[in-house]
């Protein structure tokens, strides 16, 4: 500048030039420069070479901060909308697990083992969703009815399972606390409150069935209480009324069974069959409407046979035995079909014969054993196939008892008693399948007194006697001081097969004749206690007749050995 041709741009004075030389050596602008942004911002940097280094670092942290946490974002994003698609796709699996293909198969034979599978891996699925979303009331709502599911697997009464009735109450236990929950939080909800209200029905059954009858019944009165409410908020929705009648049904079923009302269950069957009726008449072609209408025929027949009417109970009987065919001629590989109508030819058979009629009767119990014969070749694992096949073995040896055919009679026993005792090694607490157990023997006892087996015929009624003194005796109960009284007489049968056996020695028919007389006379005792109770209904009400004329049999007996000279 100071060499400038032009005296305007020149330095003015020594004392500028000077300034412009220690202004260069602080690293400051210079008057010789032009004046711009960029050689402002070098200067400064010359000055401050540390502070604006660290600046600069800062600054670069930041801006590599921002852009990590921009990028995480952007990943916990997609991560996000991955573990979602996750979810709904597990949800989606679970739920098409559990109610479409379980749903598809479960009347097919031999579904029970894939049914096990399917409900057990759903729910291994749905629990593996609660532990990402607690708090889900429709999620929630899926994991009860897949616990609920699991325990008709395990062990629903009176239909295709594995007979584990303790791990089918803890299931349906788990899946009532999940629903008590919901319907606390969401009290109006319709669905929420007939869910829980089956979930009541599901457990009273495994509780009755279980020897807990009083406790069963209080589910039964909380299930019925809640269909009522919701019969009367919504009179005309159609799924209320169909949960309606389904109550009524198990309702009148457990008064007749348990508690020996036959009058009771039969309103309540009544009270059925008009809902059911009516659900029909909307819908002619619903192939379920007309299956809950046989049952409720079956029904009414059964509480009118334990009223006293076997006849009007084999016509109505009879209605539901049409339907029942019919339903299973339009579909043959349905598995529930083909057992309610082994059920129907059941009724029919023991309508028969108390009606005298016993060949008609073992034609229905042979129909009956045909069809629980396929059902358990088709489903070898199923529990309660295994218990109705025994029932027909045991049953059709009691009619070829009857009709003279002991030695048909005893392959049947021993048919039935093998099939019970798998049974009940598999659910012991089950105390039917118990008394059937005794049944069994004590049948096989009294033909083999008949065929002159003595020796097998006494093992027999002494592994009988053993069985039923293990068993806690229910006085309250119609159907167990029923086998109770049934088990004596038949032991007494036995007794007095073998006293009438030849070739024993006369000390010897007496210890029977007295056997057969205290058998007889534990039967009248258990039949005066039902009648005291109001429980000697049905076929049982001639009992106490028969018992008494059969002692006094014995007692003629007694006194005809007793007699000086017969020895």
């Amino acid at each position: 500048m100071a060499l400038r041709k032009d005296p305007a741009r020149r330095y003015q004075s020594v004392e500028q030039f000077t300034d412009d030389i220690r202004r260069h050596l602080e690293a400051r602008p210079v008057l010789a420069r032009r004046d711009t942004m960029a050689y402002r911002a070098r200067k400064f940097v010359q000055r401050n070479k540390v502070a604006t280094a660290a600046a600069v670092l800062i600054i670069i942290s930041l801006i590599a901060g921002l852009v990590a946490t921009t990028w995480e974002a952007h990943r916990a994003k997609l991560e996000k909308a991955r573990a979602e698609r996750r979810f709904n796709d597990v949800r989606r699996l679970a739920h098409s697990v559990l109610f479409d293909y379980h749903d598809a198969i479960k009347d097919l034979p031999g579904a029970t083992r894939v049914r096990e599978q399917l409900v057990k891996d759903a729910l291994a699925y749905l629990d593996s969703l609660t532990r990402e979303a607690s708090g889900d009331p429709a999620l929630e709502g899926e994991l009860a009815a897949a616990y609920e599911r699991v325990g008709d697997v395990l062990g629903q009464p009176f239909a295709a399972s594995l007979g584990d009735t303790a791990g089918a109450m803890e299931s349906y236990l788990k899946a009532l606390r999940i629903r008590e929950a919901l319907v606390a939080g969401s009290p109006q909800n319709l669905q929420y409150r007939r869910d829980l209200a089956h979930n009541y029905a599901g457990i009273s059954k495994q509780l009755i069935q279980t020897n807990e009858a009083a406790r069963g019944t209080d589910y039964l009165r909380k299930a019925l209480a809640i269909y009522l409410q919701l019969s009367a908020e919504q009179p005309t929705n159609s799924e209320v009324r169909y949960d309606l009648a389904a109550m009524y049904n198990d309702f009148g079923f457990a008064l007749e069974d348990w508690w020996g009302d036959a009058s009771g269950a039969l309103e309540y069957h009544r009270r059925a069959l008009s809902l059911r009726e009516g659900l029909l008449a909307a819908d002619p072609a619903n192939q379920l409407h007309r299956r809950n209408l046989a049952m409720t025929y079956v029904n009414i027949g059964r509480a009118l046979f334990q009223g006293g009417d076997p006849k009007a109970a084999l016509e109505i009987n009879q209605k539901g035995l049409a339907i029942r065919a019919a339903l299973f001629a339009e579909n043959p590989t349905n598995a529930d079909y083909r057992r309610l109508l082994a059920i129907a030819y059941q009724n029919d058979g023991k309508f028969r014969a108390l009606l005298h009629d016993l060949s008609g009767a073992l034609e229905s119990f042979r129909h009956k054993l045909a069809l629980d014969e396929q059902s358990l070749a088709d489903d070898p694992v199923n529990a309660q196939t295994r218990e109705d096949l025994g029932y027909s073995y045991e049953r059709t040896a009691d009619l070829l008892v009857e009709l003279g055919d002991y030695v048909q009679a005893l392959s049947h026993y021993s048919k039935a008693r093998a099939l019970y005792e798998e049974v009940s090694a598999v659910a012991p607490h089950i105390w039917r399948v118990r008394y059937r157990v005794i049944f069994a023997r004590a049948g096989i006892s009294n033909v083999q007194a008949k065929l002159g087996k003595r020796p097998a015929a006494l093992a027999e009624c002494s592994e009988a006697l053993a069985l039923l003194n293990g068993i806690p005796e229910n006085p309250a109960s119609r159907l167990q001081s029923g086998a109770r009284g049934q088990i004596h007489i038949h032991l007494a049968r036995a007794h007095a097969a073998l006293a009438g056996t030849k070739n024993v020695p006369t000390t010897e028919q007496r210890e029977h004749w007295r056997s057969a007389r205290d058998m007889y006379a534990r039967s009248l005792e258990i039949w005066k206690d039902m009648q005291k109770h109001g429980i000697l209904t049905g076929e049982y009400t001639v009992k106490p007749e028969e018992v008494t004329r059969a002692i006094a049999k014995c007692d003629a007996a007694l006194a005809e050995k007793s007699s000086p000279g017969i020895e």
